[in-house]
């Protein structure tokens, strides 16, 4: 893992809030640096990566697996996710 890499781990990780509930297309127009919830059939550049956290970076998609436990708040309705 590099160092970028665990630095992107340790912000999710940490401090999760997601955009909106799970999808499984990426957003058409994503926030940068935000952090979506992917569902479990995802399409497009989210491909494969079922039921993960999926982050908006540099123009581009990263990908971290959540462990049980995790909270996630829900930017777009308040709610509050655990995993």
């Amino acid at each position: 893992m590099s160092h970028n890499e665990a630095w992107l781990l340790l912000d999710v990780a940490v401090q999760l809030a997601v955009q909106d509930l799970p999808a499984d297309a990426p957003p058409l127009a994503p926030v940068p640096d935000g952090r979506y919830l992917v569902g479990g059939a995802p399409t497009g550049a989210w491909a494969g990566a079922a039921h993960q956290v999926a982050v908006y970076e540099a123009a581009a998609w990263a990908f971290v697996q959540p462990s049980a436990g995790w909270h996630a708040d829900v930017l777009s309705n308040g709610a509050s996710l655990r995993f």
